[in-house]
């Protein structure tokens, strides 16, 4: 119960204990006016209207007390509704509590998921950051290989070109060397032919064609 309801019942209470004690004022008088009665007869008209206002006092007392009676009866259903109240939220309160605790869980153990995934993608990018550096290594070998190729080509065009030199140059020279020794293969035969006078086989030079 609140205080409020509380502090509302014991100012309940302490009405009720005022009209009990006034009641029983009123009783102990009456008591008192029943043994004077023979004596205090001559005064029973005036002590009538008294007795009178005395009975509407109480009548009203009487009304007082059934109004805080009914007061309280009011005031003991809405306390029940209250207590009724509470506990329906004292059991709404225990099951969102659970709630709340199994929702704790769940975010615990999505925390403990994302720190492993954490952990797994931080080390997922040092793996890619080491990949990359290597990408990045084998990048500049293979420029400075395409590079080296480059100057090989040039180099193999430039042996090429001066093997086709070399080659043409060797066949003129090998055209002029024939020319050469078939004219001294004629001198030779003419001179042969003047020391033989015509006679026998002319010489053969070795290579000569």
């Amino acid at each position: 119960m609140s205080d409020k309801v509380l502090e509302k019942l014991a100012e309940l209470a302490a009405g009720q204990e005022v009209v009990v004690l006034g009641l029983g004022r009123l009783d102990a008088k009456v008591d008192a006016l029943g043994g004077d009665f023979r004596s205090l007869n001559s005064k029973v008209d005036g002590l009538g209207e008294e007795v009178r206002n005395l009975d509407a006092k109480v009548e009203a007392v009487g009304g007082e007390v059934r109004s805080l009676d009914t007061k309280v009866e009011t005031l003991g259903r809405e306390v029940r509704s209250l207590d009724a109240r509470v506990e329906q939220l004292d059991s709404k309160v225990e099951r969102l509590d659970s709630k709340v605790q199994s929702l704790d869980t769940k975010v615990q153990n999505l925390d403990s998921k994302v720190e492993r995934l954490d952990c797994r993608v931080e080390q997922l990018d040092s793996r890619m950051a080491g990949l990359e550096v290597r990408v990045t290594g084998l990048e500049v070998k293979i420029e400075g290989l395409d590079t080296r190729v480059a100057g090989l080509e040039v180099r193999v065009a430039g042996v090429e070109d001066k093997l086709d030199t070399l080659s043409q140059d060797f066949l003129e020279h090998r055209k002029s060397t024939n020319d050469n020794f078939g004219l001294i293969l004629d001198s030779l035969r003419a001179l042969h032919q003047k020391v033989n006078g015509g006679g026998g086989s002319p010489p053969r030079l070795v290579g000569a064609r």
